[in-house]
C-alpha cells in the first residue's frame, strides 16, 4: 500500500475542520460510486487515513504551536499518512510536522 497524501487549504479554517470537511467530501464522493469504480479501494485507504487523523491527534497542541495550522494565516499544507496509520507528517512551507497522537493504543 502506498502513502496517503491530501492537500488541506488552510486560509480560513484550522487543520482539525478542514481534515473534518474533506473526510466528509471523500465520504459523500465515496457513497455516490458504483460499486465497480475502481478508485472506490482508493478512497477507502484516504477516508480511514483520515478517521485515525482526526481520531489521533493532538488538535489543540498543532493550533497552539504552528501557526500555520490554526487557520490565521493563508497556507496550504500536505497531509501525508503512511500505510501504518500512526505514521503521519504535515508538511508545510516551513517544514515537516510529526503531530503528537493521543488516545492511541489504548
Amino acid at each position: 500500500m502506498q502513502r496517503i497524501e491530501l492537500k488541506l487549504d488552510l486560509r480560513k479554517v484550522c487543520v482539525e475542520t478542514q481534515a473534518k470537511r474533506t473526510y466528509e467530501s471523500l465520504l459523500r464522493k465515496y457513497f455516490r460510486m458504483p460499486d465497480t469504480d475502481q478508485q472506490k479501494r482508493f478512497l477507502e485507504r484516504q477516508i480511514e487515513g483520515l478517521k485515525f487523523f482526526l481520531d489521533h491527534v493532538d488538535f489543540r497542541y498543532l493550533r497552539t504551536n504552528y501557526a500555520q495550522l490554526n487557520g490565521q494565516s493563508p497556507t496550504v499544507v500536505t497531509l501525508k499518512i503512511a500505510p501504518r496509520l500512526h505514521d503521519i507528517e504535515i508538511d508545510t512551507s516551513d517544514g515537516c510536522i510529526q503531530p503528537r497522537l493521543v488516545n492511541y493504543g489504548q
